[in-house]
C-alpha cells in the first residue's frame, strides 16, 4: 500500500512537472508569436515610410511653365554610377520639351554651352560615344497621364555602359514660346571600377575606380598576368619588362625583376604598352622563385603622368573626357613559389610500394 501510495505521489509529481514545461514551451510560443508580429509591423512601418519619402534625387522635375513669373536657368545635379545607374527627367508643360532633342543625345558640358545654344553651336553629343560604350545608350520616353505634363524621359545605364573616366554631360527642358525660362540638370557619371578576372586586369580611372590596390597570383597552373591600362592610362613603371615597384603607391620602381626571379628575361613580356591592347607576363614553368615573391605594376592616367605635366590655359578646360580627380591603377603580384610536391608524392608512392612489397614477401 505504502509503495503505491508513493508510486502515485511520483507520477503525480511527474504529471505536475510536465504541466509546467508545457505552460513554459506555450508561453514561448506565444512570446515569439507576439515579437514576429511586432517585427512584421515594424517592418511594415519602414516600408510604408520608405514609400513616403518620395522619389529619389535623380528623378528631376523641371517646371518651365509660362505661367512662371521668374525668369532664367534652374539647374539641377544628378551622379550615376553602378549603384544608382537610373535617371529620369519631366519637363512639364505647356510647351516644354527635353533638351536636346533625340533620345540618343546629351549636351556637352563646356563653360560656352547652354540649353538654349546647345543644339545651334552643335554641342551635342550621343550617350555611346561620350561614355565609350559598345552599345547604342538612349533615352526612353515615359508615357504619361495627367495633361499638365509634358515629357518624362528615362536613362537606365548598363554596368558596361560605365566609362573608364568620370564622365560631365547635361540636359534641360525648355519652353519653346517662352525661351527666357529653361531648366538644366548637370549629370556625372562616376567611371567603373578596375577589376581583375582570371588574371586579366582592367583598369579604370575615375576618382573613385582605385580604392584599393587588385591582387593577381602567379603559379605554375596559372603563369599569366595580362594588364589593360586602355587608351586613358599608361603603364608604371615605364620600365616595366625590366624594373618593378616596390610599394603600392607606385613611387619606387627601380628593383629589378632578377632580384626576385630566377633567370628572368624581358622576353616574359608581351605586347606593346602605348596600345589600347594589353600586355601580358608569363613566367615559364621552371622559373618559379624558390620562395615566394611579391611586386606591384600598375597603370597611371595618362591626364596625371608626372612626367609632363599639362600646360594650364587661360580660361578655364573645356575638355571633361577625363576628371581632374583621376586615380591610379595598382596592382599587386605574388609569385607562388615552384611547386615541390611532386617530386615528395613520387617518393612516398616508391617507399609505400616497396613497402607492400617486403610486407608480400614475408606473408609467403
Amino acid at each position: 500500500m505504502s509503495r503505491q501510495t508513493t508510486m502515485q505521489r511520483r507520477g503525480g509529481s511527474i504529471w505536475l512537472k510536465t504541466r509546467k514545461l508545457m505552460a513554459i514551451c506555450l508561453g514561448g510560443v506565444l512570446l515569439l508569436s507576439s515579437g514576429n508580429a511586432f517585427a512584421q509591423a515594424l517592418d511594415g512601418e519602414a516600408e510604408d515610410g520608405a514609400a513616403a519619402e518620395g522619389p529619389s534625387d535623380t528623378d528631376v522635375k523641371c517646371d518651365v511653365s509660362p505661367d512662371l513669373r521668374e525668369t532664367g536657368v534652374t539647374q539641377n545635379q544628378v551622379t550615376l554610377s553602378s549603384t544608382h545607374p537610373v535617371t529620369t527627367l519631366l519637363c512639364i508643360k505647356p510647351g516644354s520639351t527635353m533638351v536636346p532633342k533625340g533620345a540618343k543625345s546629351v549636351c556637352e558640358a563646356k563653360t560656352d554651352v547652354t540649353v538654349e545654344n546647345c543644339e545651334d553651336k552643335g554641342c551635342s553629343s550621343t550617350l555611346q560615344a561620350l561614355l565609350e560604350s559598345n552599345r547604342e545608350v538612349r533615352w526612353t520616353q515615359i508615357p504619361i497621364t495627367k495633361s499638365k505634363q509634358g515629357e518624362k524621359w528615362a536613362l537606365n545605364l548598363e554596368q558596361t555602359d560605365f566609362p573608364f573616366t568620370d564622365k560631365s554631360f547635361f540636359v534641360g527642358c525648355k519652353n519653346e514660346e517662352h525661351p527666357s525660362k529653361t531648366c538644366r540638370v548637370d549629370v556625372t557619371v562616376k567611371a567603373r571600377s578596375s577589376s581583375v578576372m582570371d588574371n586579366l586586369v582592367t583598369c579604370a580611372y575615375g576618382a573613385e575606380s582605385n580604392s584599393e590596390a587588385l591582387k593577381v597570383e602567379l603559379t605554375e597552373e596559372t603563369s599569366t598576368l595580362a594588364l589593360a591600362c586602355g587608351k586613358h592610362g599608361s603603364i608604371n613603371p615605364t620600365t616595366y619588362s625590366t624594373n618593378y615597384c616596390e610599394n603600392e603607391n607606385l613611387t619606387s620602381c627601380t628593383k629589378s625583376y632578377s632580384d626576385i626571379l630566377p633567370n628572368y628575361s624581358s622576353a616574359w613580356w608581351a605586347g606593346k604598352s602605348d596600345t589600347t591592347d594589353h600586355v601580358k607576363l608569363t613566367i615559364p614553368k621552371g622559373s618559379f622563385p624558390a620562395e615566394e615573391q611579391h611586386f606591384y605594376v600598375g597603370c597611371v592616367p595618362k591626364a596625371a603622368k608626372p612626367e609632363k605635366p599639362i600646360a594650364r590655359t587661360t580660361g578655364p578646360s573645356t575638355d571633361t573626357s577625363t576628371s581632374a580627380g583621376a586615380s591610379t591603377c595598382r596592382v599587386k603580384v605574388t609569385v607562388k613559389a615552384a611547386s615541390s610536391a611532386s617530386p615528395a608524392v613520387s617518393s612516398l608512392a616508391v617507399v609505400s610500394a616497396v613497402s607492400g612489397l617486403l610486407v608480400l614477401v614475408g606473408y609467403l
